[in-house]
């Protein structure tokens, strides 16, 4: 069938209902070869009836595919034409009974200068009964740009050439494969992607947001769930309640949690991370570092420049494993809890640290060119402080606790 004009959902309905005036413009001529789709076929899959049925739809280089009941798949394809296969379900006692509610869910595509809309509706009114819907489209590699609506149904893409724009109000989202920039955003859903080969925006409102690789910058957010992420060229996660994980990030990386962990690999640029009340754990950096957390352990290894730690209540473990040239100012201060720093013996450093309520050994030094004093007697609040320089001196370095223990090692 072939579609001369658009057929465009009314603007006041909340669902992509069709208006019945502008339907009305719609002109079936003879079919062409993209406008043909084949005789639906309905048969007994156990206890559900289904209707299928295949068709073509116009080339071009911008495909639309907006569905308001269902999910949608798309798929890459070696082929020239844009093809679909569509799957309805519903549990009826008779074969008429189905064909009722089949009816009522359509499916069309029009072409419009250079986009191709594949467009399926439900006619019936707002009870939906029990229809599920699937989708299948075979995109061309000649497709530039691919935009998907899935309403509240799930969505799959992979192995296209294509830019990306995906939106589902409730449904998963799950991507793989895709050469163009992405963006993917679910009110409700989760989020998974495989391999992406441009930037990506991936955005859910209450789900997990999972990627393994993506070539350019990532963006990943979510208000209620975990944030993942196996590498990118440059990183923003953040997540309001979940955790955080990222396992390597070319350049600069952005991390932060309302309340779960962080926790980080090898990163090559400087990296912020921030929590309201969970630890966190950096593998390796080689930018500068700044972290905070209101109530956790910081563990942050093979610092190549300098570090600004905070925590509310929690120890704090650091690295410092850079050279004389990429070492900076650095500051480590918790409100409750011991500060371990591991230091290169080749580094130039100027130490400042107090222990303001010590307990156990107060500060402890491999280093001799630290010196350690005490106020306090025996039997009252004892402060320490520790003051030097290391190879002649350099960037300062200043360590505060108020209740709990320093410690100066060189590094293993």
């Amino acid at each position: 069938m072939e579609v001369t004009e658009w057929c465009i959902p009314n603007p006041g309905a909340k669902k992509l209902t069709f208006s019945a005036a502008v339907c009305a413009l719609i002109v079936v001529a003879s079919a062409t070869s993209w406008g043909q789709t084949s005789q639906p076929k309905v048969y007994r899959d156990g206890p559900q009836w289904v209707e299928e049925f295949s068709g073509f739809a116009p080339l071009s280089h911008v495909l639309r595919v907006m569905m308001s009941v269902g999910a949608i798949h798309l798929e890459g394809g070696g082929q020239e034409q844009i093809s679909y296969t569509v799957k309805k379900r519903c549990v009826r006692s008779t074969e008429e009974a189905a064909r009722k509610i089949f009816d009522q869910f359509r499916v069309f595509s029009a072409r419009k200068a250079d986009a191709t809309l594949i467009q399926g509706d439900w006619l019936g009114g707002r009870d939906l009964n029990d229809l599920i819907s699937d989708i299948f489209v075979q995109v061309p590699r000649s497709v530039d740009a691919v935009a998907v609506n899935a309403h509240e149904g799930s969505i799959t893409v992979r192995a296209i050439r294509a830019k990306l724009d995906a939106e589902t109000t409730a449904g998963n989202i799950e991507l793989d494969q895709i050469a163009g920039a992405v963006k993917a955003h679910t009110s409700g859903g989760f989020i998974t992607a495989g391999s992406l080969g441009g930037d990506a925006q991936l955005r859910s409102g209450a789900g997990n947001v999972q990627a393994q690789a993506i070539a350019g910058r990532a963006t990943l957010w979510t208000a209620g769930g975990l944030v993942s992420l196996g590498s990118a060229r440059w990183c923003s996660l953040e997540t309001l309640a979940g955790n955080v994980a990222v396992q390597h990030c070319v350049g600069d990386l952005r991390a932060v949690s309302g309340g779960g962990s962080i926790d980080i690999g090898d990163i090559g640029g400087d990296v912020f991370a921030q929590t309201g009340g969970g630890r966190i754990r950096l593998n390796s950096s080689r930018g500068r570092v700044l972290a905070s957390t209101g109530g956790g352990a910081v563990e942050l290894h093979k610092l190549s420049s300098g570090a600004q730690v905070d925590s509310g209540v929690g120890a704090i473990s650091v690295e410092f494993a850079g050279s004389p040239k990429t070492f900076s100012d650095s500051s480590l201060r918790t409100a409750s809890g011991d500060v371990i720093i591991y230091m290169a013996d080749s580094l130039p450093i100027t130490v400042h640290a107090a222990s303001d309520m010590t307990r156990g050994s107060g500060i402890m030094s491999d280093f001799p060119q630290i010196r350690i004093t005490s106020e306090g007697g025996n039997y009252g609040p004892k402060s320490m402080f520790a003051e030097g320089t290391l190879n002649g001196g350099g960037p300062v370095l200043k360590v505060r606790t108020t209740i709990g223990q320093i410690e100066f090692h060189r590094s293993k």
